[in-house]
C-alpha cells in the first residue's frame, strides 16, 4: 500500500490503516498522532522526529525502524515488534508497551517515564541514559 512511499512531514493524524504495509516508507517529521496502524508492517521505516501521540500500533512490526527523537507518548504498542530498531531520544512517556519486543534496539536517552512495560523484552538493548522513572516493569 505505502511501501517505500515518501511521507516526510505528511499529516496522517487520526488515519485508519489497519493491516497496512508501510515497509521502508520515509515518514520523518510526519504527524501520526491518534492514527490506528494496528497490525501494520512498518519494517525499516524512517520515522525520525515523527509525532505519534496516542497512536495505535498494537501487534505491528516496526523492526529495523529509525524512530530517533520521535514522540510516542501515550501510544498503544502492545505486542509490537521493534527488534533492532533505533530510538535515540524518543519519548515513550505513559505509553503502553506490554509484551513488546525491544531486543537489540538502541534505546539511548529514551523517556519511558510512567510507561507500562510489563512483559517487554529489552534483551541486548542499549539503554544508556534511558529514564524509567515511574514506569511499570513487572515481568520485563
Amino acid at each position: 500500500m505505502f511501501g517505500g512511499a515518501d511521507l516526510a512531514k505528511a499529516d496522517l493524524e487520526g488515519a485508519l490503516a489497519i493491516d497496512a504495509d508501510f515497509t521502508e516508507a520515509r515518514a520523518s517529521g510526519a504527524n501520526l498522532s491518534y492514527a490506528n496502524l494496528r497490525r501494520g508492517n512498518l519494517w525499516g521505516c524512517n520515522l525520525v522526529a515523527a509525532r505519534a501521540r496516542k497512536i495505535n500500533l498494537r501487534q505491528a512490526n516496526l523492526s529495523q525502524t529509525h524512530l530517533n527523537w520521535a514522540d510516542f507518548s501515550e501510544a498503544r504498542l502492545t505486542d509490537a515488534e521493534f527488534y533492532g530498531a533505533s530510538f535515540n531520544g524518543t519519548n515513550f512517556s505513559k505509553a503502553f508497551l506490554k509484551n513488546v519486543n525491544l531486543s537489540r534496539a538502541n534505546l539511548e536517552d529514551v523517556d519511558f517515564r510512567g510507561a507500562r512495560c510489563g512483559g517487554a523484552s529489552f534483551r541486548d538493548a542499549n539503554l544508556t541514559g534511558a529514564n524509567f522513572r515511574g514506569a511499570q516493569l513487572h515481568d520485563s
